[in-house]
């Protein structure tokens, strides 16, 4: 208020300012001391928004009861006009500025801010707009803080020239733990290497007639880097002196890669393989562009789900896995996120707690269950390749077409898609992942269409199902469980590129099995710190056109008694008319003492 009056007005121009100074002590009592000043630096993490009150002016007397009071009614008042003022928010200085203050239709005063001014002091612009109605959403307009996000306020101390900024950690810009910036990064020095691994075996029969044999394979990898590319070869060479021996060298891989920061993605040119995310893996002799996941810091690698909630003051929030605690971090008042947590494998449930300021606890679940398709909530995943089929033993190698896509909807819900295309073949895969308290669930449908030439077209679908669960209360992992059926008329590329070799050759394609249902399994179950591990796993696959079922089954146990580590297994195999059971005993322990 204008102090400039006669000396008769002066005790009411006191009285006023002395009801100012009261509103200041009542918006901040929280946080002041005796003397009734704003908290400082360290403690105005703590301060909240100003409550509003009213002031009857018949405690006054004389002129001083005409006096509007309305403008203390909301906290300190100031003025409207540009101030000088030291900014922080959220307790961090952001700078000395020029803040603007203006009213409001309703009397108030405040500063008013622009977008460009939030994102310089680390404001998410794009969280801010979203909560923003699309009428007040100009981004080089000044507005009051409040208009822009709801739930952050301002405290001007007039007195020491400081505006204290409060916003909700939710609008406040993010950067992932093991976070790097494009910028650093380095394609590393031209340099190259050789790594290979050899073995020779001989063996004799102790039988009459009995023969000798030898056997040797060498396996090279090998590489070089230059001008921000790196050339990579792998191959192997076999020798063997029995009469359907001889000598082979196989090429496996051999290509040219260069990472494109600017796409989150990896250009391969060359021969090498495709992934198996979706499709089966398959050579292939052209271009691949691919997400490369380590293009991302470790906490973002990987499914693992977003925690919100909404804490009341500055508090401190816990989250724990298995009873571990495995993230814990301070938040200001207003609704948060955590979006960069570390993957934990296949799961298990998180035990989310706030821990307010003054102690009071609040805590909730968030259902974690993965499936190898799941992705975080707003991840993409992309794959595309072009160029030729290769490796697989056939007189024609078929041109190929393939690219897949995949994105976290939410914390439940992955969605993916995918096609491949070759010479006579084109597939259509859709589906999703769906991650629930009971545990989490993948299912995708393959529609496929097959020109044998002679044999006519062929169309079927394929039908997949995954699910994963740890049950927390026994410490039973199901790891992977997956049930696959095709329809007879279902081929999948490689089927398809096998089939149209044979059928070039005079062969009657439709004759050879085809793989019908395939059910895996994979189970762990602890029993405890002293008593190792326990695990089984198992697949059963039948065919089209081949009588019999494949089987196999493993079950094993881990343990380690001090530095001893020892495990047992068998392992069953069955099919084509024949069984086979394999038994191991294994025990391992380092040589050398440890420092």
């Amino acid at each position: 208020m204008d102090c400039h009056l006669k000396s008769s007005q002066l005790m009411i121009c006191l009285l006023v300012n002395g009801l100012t100074f009261t509103n200041l002590i009542h918006a901040s009592s929280d946080n002041s001391d005796s003397n009734g000043r704003l908290p400082s630096k360290v403690d105005v993490e703590v301060a909240r928004a100003p409550k509003q009150v009213q002031f009857d002016s018949s405690f006054l007397s004389g002129q001083a009861k005409s006096i509007d009071l309305t403008a203390f009614e909301h906290g300190n008042p100031v003025l409207a006009g540009t101030y000088m003022v030291d900014v922080y928010l959220n307790g961090a200085w952001q700078g000395r500025r020029n803040l603007h203050f203006k009213g409001d239709a309703q009397g108030r005063v405040d500063a008013c801010v622009t977008l460009p001014m939030l994102i310089e002091m680390g404001v998410d612009s794009e969280a801010v707009q979203a909560s923003m109605p699309s009428s007040s959403s100009d981004a080089l307009s000044c507005m009051p803080l409040q208009q822009r996000i709801s739930s952050a306020f301002g405290v001007y101390d007039s007195g020491n020239l400081r505006y204290d900024i409060s916003i909700p950690q939710a609008f406040m810009r993010r950067e992932a733990r093991g976070y790097v910036s494009p910028m650093l990064w380095d394609r590393g020095i031209d340099a190259g290497f050789i790594g290979y691994s050899a073995s020779s075996t001989a063996s004799k029969s102790r039988m009459a007639g009995g023969q000798s044999r030898s056997n040797s394979y060498l396996g090279l990898n090998t590489g070089f880097n230059f001008a921000g590319w790196q050339f990579r070869h792998d191959s192997n060479f076999t020798w063997s002196d029995d009469k359907d021996g001889g000598s082979e060298w196989q090429g496996i891989a051999t290509y040219a890669q260069r990472g494109l920061p600017e796409l989150e993605g990896m250009l391969t040119i060359g021969e090498a393989f495709t992934g198996g995310g979706l499709f089966d893996s398959i050579g292939y002799r052209g271009v691949n562009l691919t997400t490369d996941d380590r293009m991302q810091p470790d906490s973002l690698r990987g499914y693992a789900p977003v925690v919100r909630g909404i804490a009341q003051t500055n508090a401190r929030v816990e989250v724990r896995q298995n009873d571990l605690l495995i993230y814990s971090t301070t938040v200001s008042p207003g609704s948060f996120v955590i979006d960069d947590l570390y993957a934990t494998g296949y799961g298990g449930d998180l035990d989310v707690s706030i821990i307010e300021v003054d102690g009071r606890r609040s805590e909730f679940k968030v259902p974690f269950s993965s499936v190898p398709q799941m992705l975080r909530e707003g991840v993409s995943r992309y794959s595309l390749t072009a160029g030729q089929v290769r490796g697989l033993q056939v007189s024609d190698e078929p041109w190929l077409l393939q690219g897949t896509y995949q994105r976290g909807v939410n914390n439940q819900v992955t969605m993916f898609s995918g096609s491949e295309m070759s010479e006579g073949y084109m597939s259509l895969l859709f589906g999703g992942a769906l991650s629930t308290p009971i545990g989490a669930v993948s299912m995708d449908f393959t529609l496929a269409r097959t020109d044998l030439g002679d044999y006519g077209h062929h169309t079927g679908n394929s039908v997949r199902l995954g699910y994963s669960k740890l049950l927390d209360a026994t410490e039973t992992n199901l790891t992977l469980a997956a049930y696959r059926y095709s329809t007879e008329g279902f081929y999948s590329l490689r089927d398809a590129v096998y089939s149209r070799d044979l059928e070039s050759r005079g062969i009657n394609p439709i004759a050879q099995g085809r793989q019908k249902s395939q059910l895996q399994l994979t189970l762990n179950q602890s029993l405890g710190d002293r008593f190792g591990n326990l695990y089984i796993t198992g697949s059963k696959r039948d065919f089209y056109n081949r009588s019999g079922t494949a089987k196999q089954y493993q079950v094993g146990y881990n343990n380690a008694l001090g530095s001893v580590n020892m495990g047992f297994s068998v392992m069953h195999t069955s099919g084509s008319g024949r069984s086979d059971n394999q038994y191991l005993l294994s025990f391992s322990t380092p040589l050398g003492g440890g420092q």
